[in-house]
């Protein structure tokens, strides 16, 4: 009896020495969203870089060894700047070649002039006929003929001789370098590539089936750079024929003068719209979750303080929204964290995040 009296009085410190329950978990902050309806779009991103407005290719008129260059690849150059000679020694003995023919020319010139004064004067004594005085003015008129033909053939070698210095034709920066010293370069062979300054555009490349809609569609430029910020811009050209290799278009878009100044070859993202004149719902990407198959999202019960999954249809993607049915306007859904919630859980709405869809 004793015993089991010791066991009996002992179960109260037992159960006074137990744990207490623990307390219950506070409601999980979430960040929603009240959707609202916003003009419906087509919107494409396509990647772009920035360009100038002209690219000139740069080259001898003549041909030669390269016996000087003196720009760099990104090099800032000024109107009229050299930037690259030939060795000239054949042009220098061409323009030699071409004013001693001119000379000799000269000379004939003077020669036929002296025989057509001596005989017009024999002509006036008596002494030649008309005829002769005939053949020697038409052997002045050869003269003089011959004499013009190597006064332009001198012309031209001077000519190709100044063409030995290859200068800038406006003020860019150099974009391309394709020689070197002491390569021979062929006439119209380009060895340097200018970007002129001036107005800058963005180049970006379509496939075929993008064109039809294209002068119809507005658009926006921003850099990868600073993507908040955006800057109107306007079609310009297209090219005439898809690329051989790649089957797509070039197509350039001008870059409105009040833009900040661009740096060539920055990233860009060209963004394109056109609107249809109905309305549409979107939702963030991190609003969307799957199961079994189904597009879901949280729809908040403001009444009761609790979420329940709801399933929506996806009908195309707009940059970092997803275009949905299924929902209306007004509805609250969360907006992110959807992968640590559970069907009915009670939520509370963080204080910063009751924001309206579609108002950015």
């Amino acid at each position: 009896m004793r015993r089991w009296f010791v066991t009996l009085m002992s179960l109260p410190l037992i159960t006074a020495c137990s744990h207490p329950a623990p307390p219950r978990a506070m409601p999980r902050t979430v960040e929603t969203l009240v959707l609202k309806l916003r003009p419906s779009v087509d919107s494409e991103d396509l990647a772009g870089e920035i360009r100038a407005r002209v690219e000139s290719p740069l080259s001898f008129q003549v041909g030669g060894r390269l016996l000087e260059r003196r720009v760099q690849l990104g090099d800032h150059v000024a109107r009229g700047e050299v930037l690259a000679t030939l060795d000239s020694r054949d042009l220098d003995l061409a323009v030699q070649s071409a004013v001693a023919q001119e000379q000799a020319a000269t000379a004939q010139v003077e020669l036929a002039r002296t025989d057509l004064e001596r005989v017009s004067h024999l002509l006036d004594q008596g002494f030649v006929s008309t005829a002769e005085r005939d053949h020697r003015r038409v052997a002045l008129d050869a003269a003089v003929a011959a004499q013009k033909q190597a006064q332009s053939e001198l012309a031209l070698r001077r000519d190709q001789r100044n063409y030995a210095q290859l200068t800038a034709p406006a003020a860019g920066v150099i974009t391309q370098v394709s020689g070197d010293v002491g390569q021979v370069m062929a006439a119209g062979e380009p060895i340097l590539r200018l970007a002129q300054d001036g107005r800058r555009e963005v180049a970006v490349v379509l496939p075929e089936d993008r064109l039809a809609h294209l002068h119809q569609m507005h658009a926006e430029l921003s850099l990868w750079s600073d993507p908040g910020q955006r800057f109107a811009v306007h079609l310009r050209e297209i090219s005439a024929a898809a690329d051989p290799a790649t089957r797509t278009f070039t197509a350039r878009f001008s870059i409105d003068p009040g833009a900040p100044a661009l740096a060539l070859g920055q990233s860009a993202v060209l963004h394109l719209y056109e609107h249809h004149g109905g309305e549409e719902l979107a939702v963030p990407t991190t609003a969307i979750f799957e199961h079994q198959g189904q597009a879901l999202v949280w729809l908040y019960d403001a009444h009761l303080g609790v979420v329940h999954s709801h399933a929506v249809q996806v009908l195309g993607a707009d940059g970092n929204d997803i275009v949905i049915a299924g929902l209306h306007a007004g509805d609250i859904i969360v907006a992110a964290g959807t992968h640590v919630l559970k069907e009915g859980e009670s939520v509370v709405r963080a204080p910063d995040s009751e924001r309206a869809q579609g108002s950015a």
